[in-house]
C-alpha cells in the first residue's frame, strides 16, 4: 500500500512539473502547498522511502529463508527488477526512434530536461546496463533510482551478513556513515563536473549515500515484532495520530530542513517512515488498508512508477499545443494506470516466477541466520 500511494505521488510530482511552465502552473502549485495535498509536490520523497521499503523486504526477504542460496536470492532480484524495466526500456527506444518531435513552449522545466540528446546504440545499450553511469533523462528519467536499487540488490546479502543480529545503535552508525561519505563524495562529483548533467544521478557515490536507507529497512525488518507489538497496544486513536505525525515527519512540515552536520542522514524523515511502515505492517485489518483500490495500487506500483513517465512526456510532446493541459495529463495518467495493471500481468508476474525457476536450480545453505521470531502472519510486499 505504501508503495502504491508512493508510486501515485511521482506520477503527480511530474504531472504538476509539466504544469508549472502554463498559467495554471502559478497557481495551483501554491494552493496545494497550504494543504495536505503538499506530498503531491514532494513526488521526490517517494525516492527514499522506495528504498526503506526495499531494505525491509529483502531483509525479510533472506531472514526467512533457511536453505536459499544468495545466487538464488540475487537471480530472484535481478529477474524482478530488469526485465521490466528493459521492457519498457523498448518501448521507449522505439517511441523515440519512430518519432520526430519538437519540443512544445510554455511548460515546465520538468518537460525540457529529458530526450535532448540523439538516440544512438552504445547509449541505448548503456542504459540497458542498470548499473553503469548513463544519462536517464534520454529515455526515462525515472530509471534513476532503479539503478540505486539494482546495485545495492547485488550487494544486499554482505549488509545483511555484517548488520543482522546487531544492537539498532550499531544500524543507525552505518547508516549515518554511509549518507555522510556518500553525500560528500556526491557533491564533489557535482561541483568538479564528474558527471555532468543528469549523469550525477548515476553516480557511485550516490549509491553509498542511498545505501543508508537499506539499512535503516534492515534495521525496522529486524525489530518488526518488537514494533508491532507496541503499536498493537494503542487504541486505534493513537494510532490515526501516529499515523498523522508520521505523514508530517514523512513530508518536512514538522521538521524543516537538516542539521549540518549529519546531513543528508534526516531523523525526522526516517521516524516518519518508521511510523508509516510499522503502522502499515501492524493495522492490517484496517479498512483503509484493506481498501482494494489501495492494495491494487501496491500491487501495480512498480510498472506504474516505470510507464508513467512515457504518456506524460509524449503527450505533452504530441498535443501540448493543440489539447488543454488537464486534458493531456488526465488522459496520461490514466493510460499509465491501464498500462501499470498490463504490465504486471504479462511482464511482471512471468518474470518473477522466470525468476523463481532460475533460482532454484542449485540451492544451498543461506549466509544469514533467519530470525527467530516470525512477521505474525503480517503481510509484506511482493520481493
Amino acid at each position: 500500500m505504501l508503495r502504491g500511494l508512493a508510486a501515485l505521488a511521482v506520477v503527480f510530482f511530474h504531472a504538476l512539473n509539466v504544469v508549472r511552465g502554463t498559467a495554471a502552473g502559478t497557481w495551483i502549485p501554491a494552493v496545494i502547498e497550504r494543504t495536505p495535498l503538499v506530498v503531491l509536490q514532494q513526488g521526490y520523497l517517494s525516492v527514499p522511502l522506495f528504498f526503506v521499503l526495499s531494505g525491509f523486504v529483502l531483509a525479510f526477504v533472506l531472514s526467512r529463508d533457511r536453505t536459499g542460496p544468495v545466487l538464488g536470492f540475487l537471480v530472484k532480484r535481478t529477474m524482478r527488477i530488469w526485465l521490466p524495466f528493459i521492457a519498457c526500456l523498448l518501448a521507449f527506444g522505439l517511441v523515440r526512434h519512430c518519432t520526430v518531435f519538437h519540443m512544445p513552449p510554455n511548460f515546465g522545466p520538468w518537460l525540457y530536461g529529458h530526450w535532448t540528446k540523439p538516440v544512438s546504440g552504445w547509449d541505448f545499450a548503456a542504459t540497458a546496463t542498470l548499473i553503469g553511469i548513463f544519462d536517464p533523462a534520454n529515455y526515462n528519467s525515472s530509471v534513476w533510482t532503479l539503478v540505486h536499487e539494482m546495485r545495492i540488490s547485488l550487494l544486499f546479502p554482505l549488509l545483511m551478513l555484517a548488520l543482522w543480529g546487531r544492537r539498532w545503535p550499531v544500524y543507525l552508525l552505518v547508516a549515518l556513515l554511509l549518507a555522510k561519505v556518500g553525500g560528500y563524495y556526491s557533491a564533489l562529483y557535482t561541483e568538479t563536473a564528474t558527471h555532468p548533467g543528469n549523469l550525477a544521478y548515476a553516480s557511485l557515490a550516490d549509491t553509498v549515500q542511498y545505501a543508508h536507507y537499506f539499512v535503516i529497512g534492515i534495521l525496522l525488518c529486524q525489530y518488526r515484532a518488537a514494533i508491532i507489538a507496541h503499536l498493537r497496544k494503542l487504541s486505534p486513536v493513537m494510532q490515526g495520530a501516529l499515523a498523522v505525525v508520521g505523514v508530517a515527519l514523512y513530508s518536512g512540515r514538522v521538521v524543516q530542513g537538516h542539521l549540518p552536520f549529519i546531513a543528508p542522514f534526516d531523523p525526522a524523515f526516517l521516524l516518519g517512515c518508521t511510523l508509516l511502515i510499522g503502522l502499515a505492517i501492524t493495522c492490517t485489518e484496517s479498512i483503509i488498508l484493506r481498501w482494494r483500490p489501495l492494495v491494487w495500487l501496491g500491487r501495480v506500483s512498480y510498472s506504474l512508477y516505470l510507464w508513467h513517465s512515457l504518456f506524460i512526456i509524449t503527450g505533452t510532446i504530441w498535443f501540448g499545443n493543440r489539447v488543454p493541459t488537464w486534458a493531456i495529463l488526465g488522459t496520461a495518467i490514466g493510460l499509465s494506470l491501464l498500462v501499470a495493471e498490463l504490465s504486471y500481468r504479462y511482464i511482471e508476474l512471468p518474470t518473477m516466477t522466470l525468476g523463481k525457476r532460475l533460482s532454484t536450480w542449485q540451492r544451498r545453505p543461506a549466509i544469514v541466520t533467519p530470525p527467530t521470531f516470525a512477521l505474525q502472519g503480517q503481510p509484506v510486499a511482493s520481493e
